[in-house]
């Protein structure tokens, strides 16, 4: 072969290896390379993320590419780097590419439905992770975002909490919307009023902006409120934006949790450093739960789209240890 096609030995050998792993060709010792029987190939997949840079997205990936490798898949990852243009391009461009599926952990910012609606009408199998689109029924995996700070907040108002204050993300996304839910909910449940005033979000323009001022003008808001409305605690949407929230009231000669409490949610590493009360959530396991739904999808392809809720569950530190006297 090498020589009627004048390529040289070495780069023969290794296009042969490679056919082989594939399982597109077979060794036989003493024998030769064959066309391999079943002529299959190793599945590919692709594993679109946020941004690697992330604790949390590292995490789904690992979870994911463990039980993908397993299974004899291969994947290889396209990271938007926080930059939801990269994003649109990379999901737009997943029914061109060498692949038999994908998994999507989308950034939160923005709306990606339109992509997510062309790429089932290209019959390309996939799953979301963390996040879901009201009147698209398809794979995903979700973390129970509601009940997470449903029990978080229920336990704090049982702790003697009466004012409350919210900070988040952007309005639309179902996960920020279903923690806000859940919230206000509990509060509702426990007999405690909540005001406009007191429910604040960041007013980004990209995900990739800095996020820090716009918590410090939120969080000048809520110490502004009147007394009987000024919160005694401030439940965050995430852990990335409660760890900012006590930085900013520190600044402000404020003491957490003397003067004010401050929780979080995603129970990150940084929260467990802090000392931060935050809502755990099966990061982990939601990578490998969703690459389980692919492996699935691939070999029943008509069967009706599955929606997976792990449980969550709040974890209290030193962020709400209220002093009794």
């Amino acid at each position: 072969m090498s020589e009627s096609c004048g390529i040289k030995e070495q780069t023969v050998r290794r296009a042969l290896k490679r056919l082989i792993d594939e399982g597109v060709l077979k060794g036989a010792q003493g024998k030769g390379v064959f066309v391999s029987a079943t002529g299959t190939k190793h599945k590919r997949v692709a594993l679109v993320l946020p941004n690697l840079e992330d604790e949390l997205t590292r995490q789904i990936a690992r979870g994911t590419q463990d039980t993908l490798d397993a299974a004899g898949l291969q994947t290889f990852i396209l990271d938007a780097g926080r930059d939801s243009a990269k994003e649109d391009v990379h999901i737009v461009d997943l029914p061109t590419l060498p692949i038999d599926g994908a998994i999507i952990f989308p950034i939160s910012y923005g709306d990606i439905s339109e992509h997510i609606l062309r790429l089932k009408d290209a019959a390309l199998p996939f799953v979301l992770i963390d996040k879901y689109f009201p009147g698209i029924a398809c794979d995903c995996v979700l973390a129970d975002d509601y009940g997470g700070t449903y029990a978080l907040t229920t336990e704090l108002a049982q702790r003697g909490y009466r004012r409350f204050g919210w900070l988040s993300g952007e309005a639309g996304s179902t996960t920020v919307e279903n923690r806000l839910e859940g919230f206000r909910w509990a509060l509702g449940d426990q007999g405690i009023p909540i005001s406009r005033q007191q429910v604040r979000r960041l007013k980004l323009e990209t995900p990739t902006e800095d996020f820090r001022p716009k918590v410090a003008v939120e969080i000048d808001a809520l110490l502004a409120l009147p007394a009987e409305a000024r919160p005694e605690i401030i439940v965050c949407s995430n852990d990335l934006i409660a760890l900012e929230t006590m930085w900013a009231l520190r600044q402000r000669g404020l003491d957490v949790p003397g003067d004010i409490g401050v929780t979080g949610f995603d129970d990150s590493k940084a929260a467990l450093e802090s000392g931060l009360t935050s809502v755990q959530k099966s990061i982990t396991q939601m990578g490998s739960k969703a690459a389980e739904l692919l492996l699935n999808r691939l070999t029943r392809k008509s069967a009706p789209p599955e929606r997976v809720v792990l449980p969550t569950a709040p974890v209290f530190r030193h962020s709400t240890e209220r002093q009794t006297t």
